[in-house]
């Protein structure tokens, strides 16, 4: 039997592919997870899920500690954006106990802050977006007329979107982004803006090894959640194109990256303009689709990490596709409910009948599995749920008086006992109103 390896957090998406491909090589798998979302992953393929969420770092490091020795894990691999930020803020303690499949914390951070990977590709000549920093509304009013709109807004580091109450806002003028600036004080400090990258999304998979790729993996992305452009929702493998793979590699050997990587640009085919986009410095969400194309990434990383040779892999199947069924799911959701940002989505009908056609023979389902269904129907079940409660929500906007959902949105920042007398003291005089015993202009009293 093989030392264990451990996964450190990741959605279904990401955490199951490796768990599946490394079970098979008899490699036991276990889970710690850092949030909500991976503590609630369930698999035949990963023995135990141990969840540390509501834990501070140094109780999360002493426990993986005592799990690494007790369970004889010799292999760590971080899953998520959380858990590479954990991971490089203890990466000598971690390192002494086992083998971390990442490179050095000045590397990981290079790629944790955008701001950073930006600064990094223009020094190798790679094409970046125009991006913006603003630390309040003076800076901003002083460069409204040269801002080139549509912007994007996104967090300037993993840290800041894994907190966020967006991943990513567009804006199609300056009204509406300077309302967004007067409506939070520290939104210049928390955000990035950068110019709208026209083009399809594609994504170059690769793992490096001493500055030369090992395995390369490419593909393109058909589908998006959210529409406007994010993450997969349907893939296609594609034959890696030449033009971003050169890119891909001279960013990642100008920052010293060792390991796996995947590295996302916008193609305008018609104009031949190529943007980078970002660099995920762990696996991604469509690593099924890679692996249904005979490239095993998660089995070649494990490899890697433990310094054995290489297995010799032919060329990747091409054309295959991969579908993200919870993320057809969320598109629907999304133009049903269109945003006023004035971008262009799809029509409410053409977008369900595009959803229909995902479910064709011939696109595989990137988590699905008949050994191991529970991820994939875990992860269903939790979204319809979501789901159903973002539609009451809207109803009961839609239904509530005004007064209601102010009572509401004022009980978010109370305790749930003070909340209660807070609902309840305003229900009763909404009932019976008190006769006024103080003058008239006195509205409050401490």
């Amino acid at each position: 039997m093989s030392h264990g390896t451990l996964i450190i957090s990741g959605t279904a998406r990401v955490a199951a592919p490796i768990a599946r491909s490394l079970s098979r090589r008899r490699i036991p798998v276990f889970m710690v997870s850092l949030d909500a979302e991976s503590a609630v992953l369930r698999s035949r393929a990963i023995r135990r899920n141990f969840d540390l969420s509501a834990s501070e770092d140094a109780a999360r490091v002493c426990a993986i500690a005592d799990l690494i020795k007790r369970e004889d894990i010799d292999c760590i691999f971080p899953g998520n954006d959380s858990a590479l930020l954990f991971v490089a803020d203890h990466y000598d303690r971690l390192s002494s106990l086992a083998v971390v499949a990442a490179p050095p914390p000045e590397t990981l951070y290079c790629v944790l802050n955008k701001e950073r990977t930006l600064q990094a590709a223009a020094e190798c000549s790679v094409e970046v977006p125009r991006s913006y920093r603003f630390e309040d509304r003076n800076d901003l009013a002083s460069a409204s007329r040269s801002l080139p709109f549509p912007l994007v807004a996104k967090g300037f580091s993993k840290e800041v979107m894994n907190t966020a109450s967006f991943k990513t806002r567009y804006y199609r003028d300056y009204r509406s982004l300077e309302r967004d600036y007067e409506l939070d004080p520290d939104y210049g400090r928390k955000y990035m803006l950068q110019e709208f990258a026209p083009g399809e999304g594609f994504g170059i998979e690769v793992l490096m090894d001493a500055g030369e790729p090992c395995l390369i993996f490419a593909h393109r992305r058909l589908k998006e959640y959210p529409t406007t452009g994010g993450v997969s929702v349907i893939a296609e493998a594609v034959t890696p194109p030449p033009a971003l793979v050169e890119r891909a590699l001279r960013l990642l050997q100008h920052i010293g990256w060792n390991g796996v990587a995947m590295v996302e640009f916008r193609w305008a085919r018609a104009t031949g303009h190529i943007t980078l986009m970002e660099i995920n410095g762990r696996f991604w969400g469509s690593l099924a689709l890679s692996q249904a194309c005979g490239v095993d990434f998660a089995y070649a990383a494990w490899r890697h990490a433990h310094h054995l040779p290489a297995e010799l892999q032919g060329p990747h199947t091409t054309g295959m596709c991969g579908r993200w069924t919870s993320g057809v799911l969320l598109r629907i959701q999304e133009v049903s409910h269109p945003q006023s940002d004035g971008m262009p989505r799809p029509a409410f009908g053409r977008e369900l009948l595009s959803a229909a056609a995902a479910f064709r023979p011939g696109i595989n389902d990137l988590l699905w599995c008949w050994r191991d269904p529970r991820p994939a129907l875990d992860e269903l079940q939790r979204l319809v749920s979501a789901m159903a409660r973002d539609e009451t929500k809207r109803l009961a906007r839609r239904c509530l008086p005004t007064f209601a959902l102010e009572w509401r949105r004022a009980t978010r920042s109370l305790e749930p006992t003070v909340a209660r007398i807070y609902m309840w003291r305003q229900f009763r005089d909404a009932l019976r109103p008190r006769r006024r015993r103080l003058p008239r202009p006195v509205r409050s009293v401490l």
